[in-house]
């Protein structure tokens, strides 16, 4: 008895220690991390950025090829630098600290090279999510929903063998999954309802 009690506490701290990670670890260093990043052209502020920023510059013949990859949500930003003055393109719904990276890493170049910059804005995150973090903070309450059904459900049953426990997680699941974007759509606004089947 004591060996399976050691047992299952054993199993819970390693899954804390990757739920931890996990967190700690995608919040912990917010910095651009060979970022894809499109250029249209060679440019010395771009060199000086990707000097100190880790950018995975990609090269695009104009402007309408960067907006089509960024359509295609394969870039985080892109430089288009021109004859009296460059612009810089940033995708804030790929990337809210990616943009704010971004824009002070280029605007600082821009400067020290006395090169005019202009800052255009696409795909900017909704008013309602302006970091773009709900979609991320609403797995906390499902995964401690679902660990906490799982041991509740195996404490009242007694036995981990019931053959209909598969079936009662799954119908928890679907109902917390519909309760928790209930809440997080229409119930406070934190997301649009066009996005609430995809969640």
């Amino acid at each position: 008895m004591l060996k399976k009690a050691l047992a299952a506490l054993g199993v819970v701290l390693v899954l804390q220690c990757l739920f931890a990670l996990c967190l700690v670890s995608a919040l912990q260093l917010l910095v651009l991390r060979n970022t894809p990043f499109g250029v249209t052209g060679a440019s010395p502020v771009v060199n000086a950025v990707a000097s100190k920023v880790s950018l995975d510059t990609r090269s695009y013949t104009d402007e309408p090829a960067v907006m089509e990859a960024i359509g295609q949500s394969k870039l985080y930003g892109a430089y288009l630098p021109g004859q009296a003055s460059d612009t810089l393109i940033v995708v804030p719904a790929k990337s809210f600290f990616g943009r704010v990276e971004l824009e002070s890493a280029f605007g600082d170049a821009a400067k020290k090279l006395d090169r005019p910059l202009t800052v255009k804005t696409v795909k900017p995150l909704p008013k309602y999510d302006r970091l773009g973090g709900v979609s991320g903070l609403l797995l906390i309450p499902l995964l401690i929903g679902g660990y906490l059904a799982a041991v509740l459900l195996l404490k009242a049953t007694r036995t981990a063998a019931a053959p209909w426990h598969v079936a009662m997680l799954v119908g928890y699941s679907a109902v917390g999954a519909l309760l928790t974007d209930l809440i997080a759509g229409p119930g406070i606004g934190a997301y649009s309802n066009s996005h609430f089947w995809p969640l």
